[in-house]
């Protein structure tokens, strides 16, 4: 199976008004903003949800161990 490009996500996200955040250096994420009111982030390419300890694993292990995640 072949990934989509970066733009065509974002082009997906745009039609479907979905924000995806782009910024975290390590992978794209989806965010979603839930009729609970929580804010939930998913990994787009398998829909797995991403907490605050995955997250922050990911920044270490890509930037070294001196990176720490602020909420």
């Amino acid at each position: 199976m072949q990934s989509l490009t970066e733009e065509a996500r974002r082009q997906i996200a745009q039609v479907l008004e979905i924000r995806l955040c782009g910024d975290f250096p390590t992978q794209m994420i989806l965010r979603t903003d839930c009729l609970d009111g929580k804010m939930r982030l998913i990994n787009p390419m398998n829909d797995d949800p991403l907490d605050a300890h995955t997250l922050d694993i990911c920044l270490r292990g890509n930037l070294g161990e001196g990176v720490q995640l602020n909420e």
